[in-house]
């Protein structure tokens, strides 16, 4: 299989995949992003996977496509763009649509492939651990109940970032899958209650290869009691909750023009190490 466009992988082609991701991932950059890991070994509508291969079998290039109505996102491993994608695209009646891909961990200037042009970035931030106290709240923190917490907190989740469908879009099965995932605490994962009602959310993520780093995973408010502190409230209690179990490190990542977001980090510490660009083709 030289080149290929499939919506399934062999067993033995996402061993490979999996194992050039092992080598070069690194603390600072995945080699593949999470979600397009977890798709590598399940059938899911709406993906296709993109695979270039050496004449002695070695992954040469991958790259994972999520359709959506007129749109196709590339996530590819090592961020690495080859132009016979545009190949394979066309192959599945793809390469009409609006295309975009990411480029992760860029230091710098971003190197943009002919053709295209940034659309989006995130930036990746840090601060050493421990942290500042814990700014109070009147409301009640617990940690997230599995087998009891997933409607209300998929219900929040999607009203919050109902303006970011990668993750405003996430069904019971997006979390059920993180919550299967090697590194899943429920003490990590930090709900506030106002009564029986979810209000926010801190999500802290701690790899088992990396126990020194913790990262926010995903944090949000509900934009009904926005402007109360909340949000600076969640983000220290998660970094608290990180220095407990014993990182010495923070790490979250945060939309380029949410400039409130960014000035409450900014506030509490945190640095930019490096940005994410997802770059769309010009029409």
């Amino acid at each position: 299989m030289p080149i290929a466009i499939t919506a399934a992988l062999s067993p033995q082609i996402v061993a490979s995949i999996r194992d050039q991701i092992d080598r070069t991932t690194t603390p600072d950059h995945e080699a593949l992003p999470e979600q397009a890991r977890l798709n590598l070994d399940t059938r899911n509508p709406g993906i296709w996977h993109l695979v270039i291969t050496e004449t002695d079998g070695a992954i040469a290039a991958y790259a994972q496509a999520k359709v959506s109505g007129a749109s196709v996102e590339l996530q590819m491993l090592d961020d690495l763009w080859d132009p016979r994608f545009e190949q394979l695209l066309a192959q599945a009646d793809l390469s009409s649509r609006s295309l975009t891909m990411w480029k992760h961990g860029v230091v710098g200037n971003v190197t943009v492939p002919e053709g295209f042009h940034i659309d989006r970035a995130l930036r990746f931030l840090h601060r050493s651990l421990p942290a500042d106290p814990i700014h109070p709240t009147s409301y009640v923190l617990r940690s997230f109940i599995v087998g009891r917490d997933e409607d209300s907190w998929l219900d929040l989740n999607a009203k919050i970032f109902a303006a970011h469908p990668d993750q405003g879009a996430w069904s019971i099965d997006d979390l059920e899958r993180r919550i299967d995932s090697s590194w899943f605490d429920p003490s990590l994962f930090l709900v506030l209650a106002d009564g029986n009602d979810l209000i926010g959310f801190c999500w802290v993520k701690i790899e088992p290869q990396h126990p020194q780093r913790g990262e926010i995973f995903v944090i949000g408010v509900d934009p009904k009691v926005a402007g109360r502190g909340i949000g600076r409230f969640l983000v220290t209690s998660g970094l608290d909750a990180m220095t407990r179990r014993g990182a010495r490190e923070a790490v979250l990542y945060v939309e380029n023009d949410n400039l409130a977001a960014l000035q409450l980090y900014k506030t509490l510490g945190f640095q930019e190490l490096s940005r994410d660009y997802r770059l769309i083709r010009n029409h």
